[in-house]
């Protein structure tokens, strides 16, 4: 099996969730490609990520884009911190930090978070690998894996952004190749993160 690494670069996103009290720090990791590579602390305005097509958008307009499509999913006990942008060696794990831009944006959920939850939405790349993209702790109960049929309307518009095929798309897989097609949303829980919040 091949072995697939991160990048070449990766947006994290930063943010909380709190439940009864007790407030937990996510990242939200996403493969990105910089048209041109940024030196260390360029602004996300500054920076132009390549979409599907090679047409390039700024930064911070796609992390705008996105987080609107995540808050639907938090209630306002989830907040949206902040979001960076690193760069990684080829073929490693080793990644050197390049900016980061602030968001400070709670939830728009009218739901209450799940405690411990994953949603994981799984995709097939072009190059026939798999992205994942996880919603930790999210307003999306545990329950049975659901195709798009059955997917609510914030979770398709979700699903649809990270498919868009007219220049919306511009998260990679971890083989490099963008996602073409959606497969299965799988709403479950998270062992570790149950043991960080319940056990700790």
């Amino acid at each position: 099996m091949t072995l697939n690494f991160p990048g070449p670069y990766e947006l994290r996103i930063n943010y909380t969730t709190a439940i009864s009290g007790v407030t937990l720090t996510h990242q939200q990791r996403l493969n990105v490609r910089p048209g041109t590579p940024p030196s260390s602390g360029t602004d996300f305005s500054l920076i132009s990520v390549l979409d599907n097509e090679d047409d390039g958008l700024a930064l911070d307009t796609v992390v705008d884009e996105w987080i609107a499509l995540l808050r639907p999913l938090y209630s306002a006990s989830g907040n949206f911190i902040d979001a960076e942008l690193w760069e990684y060696s080829p073929g490693t794990t080793l990644a050197a930090f390049r900016s980061a831009y602030p968001i400070a944006l709670a939830g728009s959920a009218g739901g209450s978070l799940q405690a411990s939850a994953q949603a994981m939405y799984m995709f097939r790349t072009q190059e026939g690998g798999t992205m994942r993209i996880n919603l930790m702790e999210s307003t999306t109960g545990v329950g049975s894996s659901k195709a798009y049929a059955s997917l609510t309307a914030n979770e398709v518009a979700l699903v649809d952004k990270v498919l868009d095929t007219t220049g919306g798309n511009f998260f990679l897989g971890r083989d490099t190749s963008y996602p073409y097609s959606f497969t299965r949303l799988h709403p479950g829980n998270n062992e570790a993160l149950f043991k960080k919040r319940f056990r700790s």
